[in-house]
């Protein structure tokens, strides 16, 4: 195998050197000089795509998860007896898991249902160790991911 630093600044075979010696001032020239020969070399087909083929790809993005995904959680504070400290404790939790995924609150009371976005600084990665948190404070009904 050559080693691109044998090749000189035409191409042709340059003398020998210290393989652990720099490339020096002049080789990124002489890189870019073979990038270009060995382009030329090749051929370039234009990309048409039929019709059907751009309403395929455009169903298949369509279908494509758009961005991280929100984490829904429940709590039924009418139907259980709720500790005052559940919203810091569940800040707590979501900033030890920190990421890209929104985190939305339902919360059903007595007077109604009630929804909560955390803000930006609470945006999580949903691992499976946040969700055993999650589950461990919440109970295992009050997950679930993706759109409410």
């Amino acid at each position: 195998m050559i080693d691109r630093r044998e090749l000189g600044h035409d191409g042709a075979m340059a003398p020998p050197t210290d393989p652990a010696a720099p490339l020096g001032a002049a080789a990124p020239a002489a890189l870019a000089d073979l990038r270009l020969h060995d382009t030329r070399r090749r051929s370039i087909e234009r990309f048409e795509p039929s019709d059907e083929e751009v309403e395929a790809a455009r169903e298949r993005a369509a279908a494509e998860p758009q961005g991280p995904e929100t984490l829904h959680i429940r709590l039924d504070a009418a139907a259980s007896a709720v500790p005052a400290t559940i919203i810091d404790d569940l800040k707590h939790v979501l900033g030890n898991h920190a990421g890209e995924s929104e985190v939305v609150l339902g919360i059903t009371t007595s007077a109604g249902e009630r929804t909560l976005r955390f803000g930006e600084e609470f945006r999580v990665a949903p691992t499976p160790s946040l969700r055993a948190e999650l589950e461990h404070i919440l109970g295992p009904s009050a997950l679930r991911a993706g759109a409410a």
